[in-house]
């Protein structure tokens, strides 16, 4: 006579459940791995679409304290940049303007400020409006016979005692050139712009004029 051991009833009980927990635990694993897998292929599209369907508002409240400070960090940043590059360009439209009247290419002409004036627009124009470029040109038998006035400004940035008078042959020639700038972002409008008026950027030369 064979005699068969079944496990008692309790114990059948007690084996399902850890099968089906185990079942359950790869299921789980196996989800998340693939959710995992899926969000680490996601596109901008998809995961911006998945940003949205966030329920969370924690995402939402530190979206909101952080992007202005970004967004206006990054502004300040460019605009900062652009004002100091004019800046570099501008010394460079002034160094070519000077070279142009210390060799008496200026002088020579029939109307020398309009040839002037429209020798150093070939060059501003690149970066700035030729209309928003003064230059003060002024001359002096020597070192010692140099005066330069102190710049004054209207409300628009635009010099109201720049003159146009270059010098002769072995002349000193000395040249002031400035441009508005306008800061839109308000933390630069304060430091740049205190009084409201636009921020002026100048440069300066001067130089003896060759024999011509």
């Amino acid at each position: 006579m064979v005699n068969h051991r079944f496990p008692a009833s309790g114990n059948l009980a007690h084996s399902g459940l850890r099968r089906r927990k185990a079942n359950a635990l790869v299921w789980t694993v196996a989800t998340v791995a693939v959710a995992r897998s899926g969000a680490d292929h996601m596109g901008p599209i998809a995961r911006l679409r998945a940003y949205l369907r966030q329920r969370s508002g924690a995402t939402a409240v530190e979206f909101a304290l952080v992007a202005p400070v970004a967004l206006f960090m990054l502004v300040a940043i460019v605009e900062y940049s652009l004002f100091y590059y004019k800046t570099a360009f501008l010394k460079h439209v002034l160094h070519e303007a000077a070279r142009n009247v210390q060799t008496g290419e200026v002088q020579r002409e029939a109307d020398p400020q309009a040839f002037f004036r429209t020798e150093y627009c070939q060059d501003a124009d690149f970066l700035m409006r030729c209309d928003d470029v003064y230059f003060d040109v002024r001359s002096a038998p020597d070192l010692a016979s140099i005066t330069f006035p102190q710049a004054s400004f209207d409300s628009d940035g635009r010099p109201t005692n720049f003159v146009f008078q270059p010098g002769g042959t072995s002349d000193i020639t000395t040249m002031r050139v400035a441009a508005p700038f306008i800061f839109i972002t308000p933390f630069m409008q304060t430091i740049f712009q205190p009084d409201g008026a636009p921020a002026i950027i100048v440069g300066y030369s001067v130089a003896k004029n060759e024999p011509f």
